[in-house]
């Protein structure tokens, strides 16, 4: 994709920057627009470990530090999962967004899930 054409659609401070600085300021954009995903990711994500915990693991185990660990590794999923989904949303303009958006759904769906379980 021809990158002029790509930054026209671009406010000025971010087409004059570098591909890692329009990216970083892409994000930053999206969350200033909408930090209720954001927020919505992190609660569910504490919740989700604080449900685990309660539901799933043997009695025995269940003091408040265990219960903390868990809310804060459900959370740190949620922004993972956050993270991930808005860096494909800011990466439209680019290469890989477009690649990506022009594959089948399920494969979008097959390479976000491989993004997301990555190590």
């Amino acid at each position: 994709m021809d990158r002029r054409r790509d930054d026209r659609n671009l406010p000025a401070k971010i087409a004059d920057r570098s591909d890692e600085q329009r990216f970083a300021l892409r994000v930053w954009h999206r969350v200033r627009q909408r930090p209720g995903f954001l927020l919505a990711a992190v609660i569910v994500g504490l919740a989700a470990g604080l449900a685990y915990r309660a539901f799933f693991d043997p009695a025995g185990e269940n003091n408040p530090v265990n219960f903390l660990r868990s809310a804060a590794h459900g959370g740190s999923v949620g922004l993972t999962a956050w993270a991930v989904q808005t860096g494909f949303d800011s990466r439209v303009r680019s290469r890989l967004g477009a690649a990506l958006s022009r594959l089948p759904l399920a494969a979008e769906i097959a390479v976000r899930a491989l993004v997301m379980t990555r190590p």
